[in-house]
């Protein structure tokens, strides 16, 4: 079987299973920016001991590798000889994202499975190689991002934060948003919630750029509304209301607003409640007089749509 996936992945886990059967596919497949308009591609060989699978040993006869850009459908394929483990893509676009995927043949079976895809940008190299990009949301419309100084910062004037957004990560966008900062973290805002939201980071060295890390970020949601909660007497002064915790969005719920109002009456008060508690005691009513209670959750994206009553 091959070997669990690594890399830059588009992110969903069933692109990282490996093949139901058949032939063993490629493993630790990467796509490196080699200049700014080619990709590096390396892999290794599937199977034990470079050959594909258990079926009969066969030897490896070459390899395929597919790519495209990551918003186009349509895959350019190129063929190696040999046991050679890499290949370099050229005449790309710079700052594009593209998908590298890669299946091997052998002098018996034929072609085998394709590795799960990874991604690549065709980058300005020679600014040196920025690591440990990371993503975290920071409220359901901005999200921060760090990671790590290069290596060799002398001459570095700053890091270039760009991020597009769409859909889904494999869905078309309509284009880069640039910022530039002097540290090594940023944040990205004006984001719309559950967007899926492609990160990338470079150095800068005067004009040049170091390779761009890639990461993904979707923005939290706020809560859903919660199902209108139950009320009952609890003295002649009081109601207790108890209610059910609506969808998070994505993120804990931190807190929940009460409010409450006689049936008869247009203005809602608000009842002093704090925590993640879903039940509530509101006292100081007046004696035999009818009252609707409503909830909203909050997390860290804001709050949510209040309860009906």
């Amino acid at each position: 079987m091959a070997k669990a996936c690594r890399g830059r992945w588009l992110g969903a886990a069933a692109l990282c299973a490996l093949a139901a059967a058949g032939h063993a596919q490629p493993s630790d497949v990467t796509a490196t920016a080699a200049s700014a308009t080619s990709l590096r591609v390396t892999w290794e060989p599937p199977g034990e001991g470079g050959v594909l699978g258990t079926e009969g040993h066969a030897t490896i006869t070459g390899y395929e590798v597919s790519y495209r850009k990551r918003q186009e459908t349509t895959w350019t394929r190129r063929l190696t000889t040999g046991t050679v483990t890499e290949i370099t893509l050229s005449r790309l676009t710079t700052g594009d994202i593209y998908l590298a995927k890669v299946k091997a043949s052998d002098s018996s079976l034929g072609w085998g499975v394709y590795s799960p895809a990874v991604l690549g940008v065709p980058e300005d190299t020679s600014a040196g190689a920025l690591t440990g990009l990371a993503a975290r949301v920071a409220s359901g419309s901005s999200v921060r991002v760090s990671w790590n100084a290069v290596a060799s910062p002398a001459g570095v004037t700053g890091y270039e934060v760009r991020h597009q957004g769409g859909t889904s990560q494999q869905s078309s966008t309509s284009g880069w948003t640039s910022t530039s900062v002097t540290g090594t973290s940023a944040t990205l805002s004006g984001l719309t919630p559950a967007s899926v939201y492609a990160v990338r980071v470079c150095a800068q060295r005067g004009a040049a750029r170091s390779p761009c890390e890639l990461t993904w970020a979707i923005p939290d949601e706020v809560p859903g509304k919660p199902a209108a909660p139950v009320v009952d007497t609890a003295s002649r002064t009081s109601v207790r209301a108890t209610w059910s915790a609506p969808a998070n969005g994505g993120s804990a719920i931190a807190d929940y607003d009460v409010r409450y109002k006689k049936a008869s009456a247009s203005v809602w008060s608000a009842w002093s409640f704090t925590g993640t508690g879903t039940s509530a005691t509101i006292t100081g009513l007046s004696t035999d007089a009818e009252y609707e209670v409503q909830v909203r959750a909050e997390n860290r994206a804001g709050e949510g749509a209040y309860s009906l009553s």
